[in-house]
C-alpha cells in the first residue's frame, strides 16, 4: 500500500534494528487510511509519534497495548468517498468492525466527530451493518 524507494532512505544513528527512515513514500491506492497520534510512557520518559494504518484491526492492536495512549485518531479519505473530490482528514469519534447481513466479509465502520459515518469497503452499507465489536472510541468527547 505504501511504496518506499531506496534513494529516499535516510540513515539515522539512533534507529533500531529493522527500522528504516524515509524522506518520502508513495501511497499507491486511493483508499481510506487512519492517522494516529500516540504517546508511550516509559518511566519518566514520554515518547510521542504517529502511525499510518489501513484498517480497524491495526488500530485495535494499538488500542489494546497498555503502554500506548492514543491521543487522536483521524480518518483520511479520498474524494470519491467524502464527496469533496479531494483528500480530507477528519477527527474520528469511533471505529467498529462488523458485517453486512448475509455476508462474512468484515466491514470497518468509521464515525467522525461530526457524526458522519463511512463504511469500508462497502460504502453503502449503513442500514445493513451489524456491529461485532468496538475498536476505538475517542476520549475527546
Amino acid at each position: 500500500m505504501i511504496e518506499t524507494f531506496t534513494d529516499a532512505e535516510i540513515k539515522m544513528p539512533w534507529e533500531n534494528v529493522g527500522v528504516k527512515t524515509w524522506s518520502h513514500a508513495h501511497l499507491n491506492m486511493h483508499i481510506p487510511w487512519i492517522f494516529v497520534e500516540y504517546h508511550v510512557v516509559n518511566g519518566d520518559d514520554q515518547v510521542s509519534g504517529m502511525y499510518i494504518l489501513f484498517n480497524a484491526e491495526q488500530l485495535m492492536q494499538l488500542a489494546d497495548d497498555p503502554a500506548m495512549k492514543i491521543v487522536n485518531a483521524y480518518l483520511v479519505t479520498p474524494g470519491y468517498i467524502n464527496k469533496s473530490m479531494r483528500w480530507q482528514m477528519d477527527l474520528l469519534k469511533s471505529v467498529s468492525i462488523g458485517y453486512a447481513k448475509g455476508d462474512a466479509q468484515p466491514i470497518n465502520r468509521f464515525e467522525l466527530a461530526d457524526a458522519t459515518e463511512y463504511f469500508y469497503p462497502n460504502m453503502k452499507l449503513k442500514s445493513n451493518f451489524i456491529k461485532d465489536q468496538d475498536v476505538y472510541i475517542s476520549q475527546n468527547r
